[in-house]
């Protein structure tokens, strides 16, 4: 089976799934409009030749290049079906459509039944496109259900398997570090407010836990706005700021937190869909605390506490608490929930699985090409 993949990139860190099923038996050749190039050395020698790049010259959006590129990858590749990690309303899936090949869009459905009309606006022919397409993945259920809100699923294979998963190689079970004086939360992504920055610097001010009990670590590519730093600061709670650009400098980054915080916010429009972040921290053994919103409440293992997105008096209470129990880890020598229990390991693992995400997105290849081919 050759199956052509429709990338967000060609970062490393977005593509294990497609070089984890290469290595298993299926052909997989990866195009992708992005630039951006993989710094990671350990798939130096394996993997990177399948990722097709438009010339980083090309005029237009990277989805203006992505088709003028499609042509050539098709000839060279020959593939059974292309995969797109894209919505099925997407340009790219309209043009894929359009060669006559099999084709199975990857949804990140966010927009909610609530959202104003003007931004469900870019769904114009949803319908139309699924009844076209040969099978549909959904990175979580969130999505599953948000496509399901308009389309009758029943007679189309899917499956629910997120696109750009992260390597269990690069966050392996670490724990989290011997308890402490303070309370060190982690915050990993950009500082947009639907994120939930600004949110969680305001629940750590109303749980009153400035000067001195808590740290608040940012791991930010985008940087972290002054206004923010500003409320941080007059609340007296210390705020420090990196950047990091590889996988491995992001779960260094995690070893150093005693919990990590996702507390996005859910807006008029969209709400937050399968979190990188969470699954990362969880396979390394860090706790986490993860807004109720959208698919983050299914990531969460035994090591997740959900709270309710956009309450600052929850969030406030727990963070209360975790400090409270962090002190009498620290005065006891004991740390029940950081130390890595094999019980926990296995559970994690099991949750977020390469093997079983492999498994699942080449069953639906295979089931979208039969369907196709009937």
């Amino acid at each position: 089976m050759n199956v052509l993949v429709i990338a967000r990139s060609r970062k490393c860190s977005d593509n294990h799934l497609w070089r984890e099923a290469d290595l298993n038996g299926v052909n997989v050749s990866v195009l992708s409009s992005r630039s951006e190039e993989c710094r990671c050395d350990r798939h130096s020698q394996h993997g990177l030749g399948q990722i097709k790049c438009a010339p980083a010259w090309s005029f237009g959006t990277d989805t203006s290049r992505w088709i003028r590129n499609l042509k050539s990858e098709l000839d060279a590749s020959k593939p059974d079906l292309i995969h797109i990690d894209s919505e099925p309303w997407s340009l790219q899936v309209r043009n894929a459509i359009k060669t006559g090949l099999p084709v199975v869009p990857h949804a990140a459905e966010n927009i909610i039944g609530s959202a104003p009309w003007w931004f469900k606006l870019r769904r114009t022919g949803l319908t139309s496109q699924l009844r076209k397409v040969a099978g549909l993945a959904f990175w979580g259920e969130t999505s599953h259900r948000a496509i399901g809100e308009v389309f009758d699923l029943s007679s189309t294979p899917f499956a629910v398997v997120p696109a750009c998963p992260p390597s269990p190689k690069d966050f392996s079970w670490r724990g989290a570090p011997i308890p402490t004086g303070v309370l060190r939360i982690g915050f990993v992504g950009s500082s947009a407010p639907y994120k939930g920055l600004p949110f969680l610097v305001s629940a750590i001010g109303r749980a009153g836990l400035g000067n001195g009990p808590v740290e608040l670590h940012v791991l930010s590519t985008q940087g972290v706005s002054q206004s923010i730093q500003n409320v941080s600061f007059a609340e007296g709670i210390p705020m420090e700021v990196r950047r990091a650009t590889h996988p491995r400098e992001v779960a260094d980054f995690m070893t150093k937190c005693d919990v990590i915080a996702v507390p996005s916010v859910r807006t008029r429009s969209v709400t937050e869909q399968w979190g990188r972040v969470a699954a990362e921290a969880q396979l390394m053994g860090i706790p986490v605390l993860l807004a109720d919103t959208g698919e983050l409440p299914n990531q969460a293992t035994s090591l997740a506490k959900v709270l309710p997105d956009s309450d600052l008096d929850a969030w406030a209470h727990e963070l209360s608490v975790l400090v409270a129990d962090h002190r009498s880890e620290r005065d006891s020598g004991l740390s029940a929930h950081h130390r890595p229990l094999i019980v926990q390991q296995e559970e994690v693992r099991a949750r977020f699985s390469m093997a079983s995400y492999v498994d699942a997105i080449t069953n639906l290849w295979e089931r979208a090409l039969e369907r196709a081919h009937v």
